[in-house]
């Protein structure tokens, strides 16, 4: 396999200090191998990490025992990090959203402090395809679509993908030109329940089947897409210069603003007031722009998640913290969810409605705690998300007197990470509604007389959340 393009990728980093994720699968096999190879020639001081999720009892064990062992018999430093998934999950967060987020922390930690330093990953062309398909499914602009890129960063951690622009038959073709023709198998990549697995194993085979020269299209599209994505994303940069380092932005400079620049300026300036990587959704800057160009004389408030808001008043617009308001005063985030999803904290609300056709295939019984079903007729169509606040109470659903909310978290036996990132979701008025994880109330129960159904559900953000924040660089 010629290395030379994994060569141009990892130029920038000559000698620097490079982590390797080292699962043990052909992909990170083959990436260790290449980063062995070139380390001498690109002076880098490579080090191989190992996550060991216990997930999968011996075969997770064995797996860690396999990589130490390849290791050692190259000499290549070897580092295995036990994550206790199941322990740090939150709710509604699947095992491998878990598991990435967990990994995140651990490399920030692990590279906290040092100067040249990158964590190498084993993401091939494929991977950047199925990523893709992904972010079309969720509606993502084109810095989201290209997010798997071959450099970026994602807090405060350079990343870097040498891989990206080999297949999978290259890189096992790679390993078996070196003598290795052993490697892990996690049996979970064949589960299609999974995104990534799903466009993986049944659709991209399917139109690779139809057209043959798919793959070579698809990636020219992401080539392509990535360059316009560059060119928008440096002027936004651009933009971005003319308020950088000021607490006020006027808004006459945001009404000059393309809306496709508008949304990335949007973060890079939460991103300096909050001092940390904002990405604001785009129900958020559809709901900025429209304020400021309505904006007559009358102050309003904006809020961005459950600890910041925007503040438009005058002539300028600018960030506030939800300890700079009344503390009497709940920090409610508008959701309109029958026009987009909301955003909060780590997690996005989502909702569906069902018509009176279809009603019946859906229950109370089969909404789980992180899924309740609503009376479409009885639901507002503008919910409030908010933290927990002292002295809540909701009446259960198929109770019959309020309880105290704080008991019922109790009763749920959250960790104290699943607690801080509750929402509450409320009616306007600040009657709860629903507390994902929880329980649902009462109100706007479903009933034989309800002519449709409203499904609202919460999901942790996965990995493509977090890998958004390597689309502006």
């Amino acid at each position: 396999m010629d290395l030379n393009p994994a060569k141009k990728i990892l130029a920038p980093f000559k000698g620097y200090k490079v982590y390797a994720g080292f699962s043990g699968g052909a992909d990170s096999t083959a990436l260790l191998l290449a980063l062995h190879t070139l380390a001498g020639e690109m002076s880098l001081e490579l080090q191989a990490v190992h996550f060991e999720h216990g997930l999968r009892g011996q075969a997770s064990l064995d797996d860690a025992a396999w990589c130490e062992d390849f290791c050692r018999n190259r000499k290549i430093t070897f580092t295995k990090i036990t994550l206790d998934v199941l322990a740090f999950r939150h709710p509604g967060e699947n095992i491998e959203a878990a598991s990435r987020r967990l990994r995140i922390q651990q490399w920030v930690e692990m590279l906290a402090g040092q100067e040249k330093t990158a964590v190498a990953l084993g993401h091939h062309a494929g991977d950047r395809i199925e990523n893709l398909f992904i972010r079309l499914c969720r509606g993502s602009n084109i810095s989201g679509l290209t997010a798997m890129r071959c450099r970026g960063i994602i807090h405060g951690i350079t990343l870097i993908r040498p891989l990206l622009h080999y297949n999978k038959d290259e890189l096992t073709t790679y390993l078996w030109e070196n003598d290795i023709c052993d490697w892990r198998t996690d049996n979970t990549n064949f589960d299609s329940t999974i995104a990534r697995n799903f466009f993986r194993h049944e659709i991209i085979p399917l139109i690779k089947n139809q057209f043959p020269h798919a793959e070579k299209g698809l990636l020219q599209a992401a080539e392509t897409i990535q360059l316009d994505a560059d060119f928008i994303e440096q002027a936004a940069m651009e933009s971005f210069k003319m308020i950088r380092g000021s607490v006020y932005s006027p808004l006459v400079f945001w009404t000059s603003l393309h809306p496709a620049v508008s949304h990335r300026v949007l973060r890079l300036w939460l991103s300096e007031n909050c001092g940390k990587d904002m990405i604001p959704d785009s129900c958020l800057g559809m709901r900025f722009n429209e304020a400021v160009r309505k904006f007559q004389g009358e102050t309003s408030l904006i809020p961005v998640n459950s600890e910041i808001a925007i503040r438009i008043s005058g002539s300028n617009c600018s960030v506030i913290s939800n300890s700079g308001l009344n503390q009497e005063t709940v920090f409610e985030i508008p959701w309109h969810w029958t026009e987009c999803p909301l955003d909060f904290k780590h997690g996005r609300l989502t909702a569906q409605t069902v018509s009176s056709e279809e009603k019946q295939k859906y229950s109370e019984e089969f909404a789980d705690l992180n899924t309740a079903v609503f009376d479409d007729a009885g639901l507002p169509r503008i919910l409030n998300a908010t933290e927990k606040c002292d002295g809540d109470r909701m009446t259960p659903f198929g109770a019959d007197s309020p309880v105290k909310l704080k008991k019922l978290i109790t009763d749920r036996k959250l960790s104290a990470i699943q607690k801080d990132n509750l929402p509450v979701i409320r009616i306007p008025g600040g009657d709860i509604l629903w507390v994902p994880g929880v329980r649902r109330s009462n109100l706007a129960p479903v009933t034989d007389g309800s002519t449709g159904i409203v499904i609202l559900r919460w999901e942790l953000f996965q990995e493509q959340e977090w890998e958004s924040s390597s689309a502006m660089m």
